[in-house]
């Protein structure tokens, strides 16, 4: 159990402060292939799909802007590239 939480609490850790964890361990293709892990080389945020929003409304139905990109609808840890 207790290595259960701890591995649960370095993912945690990685999601929180992504520059803790290094992506590029965890890529299980070639090694030199820097495709970046959290976008698979799309370049799309991976929380929104690249729409740039969170598929919520406002009270006033206005679409609410992704958190994790911002709104751009880039992956927030390459900045789009689809690189490291």
């Amino acid at each position: 159990m207790k290595k259960i939480l701890a591995v649960l609490m370095i993912l945690a850790m990685g999601i929180v402060f992504p520059n803790l964890v290094d992506a590029r361990n965890w890529n299980n293709d070639d090694d030199d292939d820097n495709t970046c892990y959290y976008c698979n080389g799309t370049g799309y945020c991976s929380d929104c799909g690249g729409s740039g929003y969170s598929g919520y409304t406002d009270d006033d139905g206005n679409d609410i802007p992704c958190s994790r990109c911002g709104g751009s609808g880039q992956c927030y840890f390459c900045g789009g590239s689809g690189y490291y």
